[in-house]
């Protein structure tokens, strides 16, 4: 899932106060964040924490508006030649930029110029102007998002940079806005030349705030970030070690009660967060849910960032919970964040921000416990979200893909085609807001890729695939090691392959697959919490190949991964029902093989105990009750237990009440089978016999699966077999015919290489 923040630029310059010159105070705390995205599915905990206390903001937001009209008053009264007509000037500005309202910005930023036009070179404030200016120009790009105040901001910080130079005692201040403005940049454009200049300046703007200098923790914060952020680009481990510990010598400088404590205690919680997320240490999201808390009490009511911290806990429980499925971390997160957004009225800049985390918490809880209204509701939030992004938001990307992923889970949940056709659009209106080398350009290429995956499953559109394989290939060329990413690229592409395989039965997809998903599992070593995924994949890609060659070794590794893949996953882990489902599959592949009832009679047990974790409205529901009724029918094809044939039956019926298209069709197929199994059984000749209820649940999926449909094919062959076994009651020699006929058409949809082709139904 995307989550984005942006940082505003800082002038730490101060002067004396007989100069009363008014310099851009600092709003936020110098210690942002410029987190990348990540699919998804979480967010990066990113602080904003004013200088000011709660009662220093108020009573400047009191005085604003009087502050405002008596010095445009005053500009009128005492015209040029005032005693210093520029300090009145940025006074002016300062108190206009307080105001956040876009009218008064643009005049910010006209007062400034005119005050610098009244401090020629050599003038001692001539900096300072330059400052200002850069940095409402920054202003107005962060809630505009005009590249042009962004570049203008950066030159002239840089020209400020020139008349300060060492040992001035501002030279630091300069360093430090030219670096957050190259940052800025680079979380925009994803140059990586900014990236490395923005450190660059950060260290050596540390190197002039020896201890005990009042910026120094500052320095230490800001380098910290630029090295989160290099380790969330390009994925080095001793960037994001080293990033902690500047965290925590930025906190030891900030001992209670230190106005900017609880920012300290929230990066480092970031940092943490983001060290969980990489190696799965609970110790690490254990402590930074700590800090969160102790921040969050640093931050009562009315202070301005309660808000934040409240986000930032709900995200950490979200993560918690995804891990351990504890249902009160989900709801107490949910409650966060709506706590939050009622602090964040519009036209608060973060409003969209809290709409996006509530409406991500929502989609949680619909994956676990399929509320629809959570799934409507979250939605909803997104598109609301949006609106507040137009372009050129530097978010409107990640807001687009927010609402792409929650249609494409309505599209699986209901089976909308207008809902996943839009949701790739939505991606694909993203990624052209992420042109090379934007940093995040890889996820968008995967949301696109996803999608047209899943409109290959609905439709059988083989470009789809081909979409899906060529935009995953493109994502893993740009996270090349140790990008933190790669192993997801390297399972996404290993993924479409074996559906390629599946489909066209090329060897070499397979292979490469396999190939694939083992590099990746190597990148993920306990505890990661994507080893077990990786575990199952390669599983499931060796009972492909198995299926395909029949290599026992293949089958006997496959098993015993899943079985590695079920013990990562203890109760009430959200994917245990998932191993639990294909330990149950390998084993039922087996007992085919070899006979073995043991495996058997463990597959029904699995598949029993998966259909518990899934009680209804659980939107996989379906699916266990489909395959603990195979499991039963297998059974009674080896024992002819009635009670097992009869459970199947009532089983597939249950699960086609909840199904709807696209996975309608292979419930009307499966209780077409069934039937037939029950006639075969009794030998009754009923009007209508089975077999005619049977063929007309047939023909009813196969009008659910149109040309190009990869289970077409499929759909033809259980019609013929049908219409066999009609003939077979009553002689009919139509019946054969059209069996016959059906048969040769959808051995036709498969292709000579395909591995199904050497299979054909008899219509004895």
């Amino acid at each position: 899932m995307d989550y984005n923040s942006d940082i505003p630029l800082r002038d730490e310059n101060t002067l004396a106060p007989a100069a009363s010159e008014l310099t851009l105070r600092n709003h936020l705390d110098p210690d942002g964040q410029i987190p990348q995205e990540t699919h998804v599915e979480t967010g990066y905990l990113v602080d904003k924490t004013s200088r000011a206390t709660p009662l220093q903001q108020r009573s400047h937001q009191e005085g604003l508006e009087a502050t405002i009209s008596s010095f445009r008053e005053t500009l009128v009264l005492e015209p040029v030649p005032h005693s210093d007509p520029a300090i009145s000037l940025a006074t002016l500005g300062t108190r206009l930029n307080e105001s956040g309202e876009q009218e008064d910005l643009n005049l910010t930023i006209s007062v400034y110029r005119e005050a610098l036009h009244l401090r020629p070179a050599p003038h001692p404030l001539r900096s300072t102007c330059l400052n200002n200016i850069a940095i409402a120009l920054s202003t107005r790009f962060k809630q505009y998002g005009r590249h042009e105040d962004l570049e203008e901001a950066i030159s002239l910080h840089r020209e400020s940079l020139e008349l300060r130079p060492t040992p001035h005692p501002d030279r630091s201040s300069s360093l430090y806005n030219i670096a957050i403005a190259l940052l800025t940049r680079f979380k925009q454009y994803g140059r990586r030349e900014d990236l490395e200049e923005g450190l660059s300046m950060h260290r050596e703007a540390l190197e002039l705030r020896p201890a005990p200098h009042p910026g120094r923790s500052t320095s230490l914060g800001e380098i910290a970030a630029a090295l989160s952020t290099r380790f969330t680009q390009y994925g080095r481990r001793e960037d994001l070690e080293e990033a902690i510990s500047l965290r925590r010598e930025s906190l030891e400088l900030r001992p209670a009660p230190h106005p900017l404590r609880s920012t300290s205690l929230n990066n480092i919680a970031l940092a943490l967060s983001t060290r969980f997320k990489l190696y799965g240490r609970r110790e690490d999201l254990e402590e930074a849910i700590s800090l969160l808390r102790e921040a969050l009490e640093l931050r009562p009511a009315p202070h301005p960032d309660r808000s934040s911290s409240l986000s930032k806990i709900a995200i950490a429980l979200s993560t918690r919970f995804k891990l351990y499925c504890q249902r009160e971390d989900l709801e107490e997160g949910i409650s966060l964040n709506r706590e939050a957004l009622q602090l964040r009225p519009a036209p608060h800049p973060d409003r969209s921000t809290s709409l996006r985390e509530i409406a991500a918490a929502l989609l949680t809880r619909f994956k676990q416990y399929g509320r629809r209204e959570d799934l409507d509701e979250g939605i909803s939030l997104h598109r609301e979200a949006l609106e507040l992004r137009p372009a050129p938001h530097p978010d409107r990307s990640a807001s687009l893909n927010n609402i792409a992923h929650a249609l494409s889970t309505r599209f699986k949940q209901c089976g909308r085609r207008e809902d996943l056709d839009e949701g790739i659009s939505l991606h694909r209106e993203a990624l052209e807001l992420r042109p090379a080398p934007h940093p995040a350009r890889s996820t968008s290429l995967d949301n696109i890729a996803i999608d047209s995956r899943t409109r290959f499953d609905q439709s059988g559109r083989h470009e789809d695939l081909e979409e899906a394989i060529s935009l995953h290939r493109e994502a893993l060329e740009l996270r090349a090691a140790p990008h933190p990413g790669r192993s997801s690229s390297l399972y996404n592409v290993a993924t479409e392959l074996s559906t390629r395989f599946k489909l066209h039965g090329r060897h070499e997809d397979l292979e490469e697959a396999i190939s694939l998903h083992r590099e990746a599992l190597e990148l993920r070593p306990a505890p990661h919490p994507d080893r077990s995924t990786s575990l199952s994949e390669i599983a499931a890609a060796l009972l492909t190949r198995f299926n395909q060659y029949g290599r026992r070794e293949d089958q006997e590794e496959a098993i015993s991964l899943h079985r590695e893949a079920l013990e990562l996953r203890p109760a009430p882990h959200p994917d245990r029902s998932t191993s639990l489902s294909e330990i149950a599959a390998a084993l039922s592949t087996r007992f085919k093989q070899y006979g073995r009832r043991e495996d058997q009679d463990e597959a029904i047990s699995l598949h029993r105990e998966a259909l518990e974790l899934r009680p209804a409205p659980h939107p996989a529901r379906s699916s266990s009750l489909n395959n603990l009724a195979v499991a039963v029918l297998t059974r009674f094809k080896q024992y002819s237990r009635r009670e097992d044939l009869e459970e199947g039956i009532s089983l597939h019926q249950e699960a086609l009440e909840l199904r709807h298209h696209p996975v309608r069709s292979a419930s009307l197929n499966n209780i077409g089978t069934a039937l037939l199994m029950r006639f075969a059984q009794s030998g009754r000749h009923e009007d209508p016999p089975p077999s005619t209820t049977s063929q007309l649940r047939f023909r009813h999926a196969l009008d659910l699966r149109p040309a190009l449909h990869p289970d077409r094919s499929t759909s033809l062959s259980e019609i013929a077999t049908a219409l066999s076994t009609r003939f077979k009651l009553y002689g009919r020699q139509e019946d054969l015919e059209e069996a016959i006929s059906l048969h040769r058409e959808a051995q036709g949809l498969l292709a000579a290489d395909h591995p199904l082709t050497c299979v054909q139904s008899d219509p004895k």
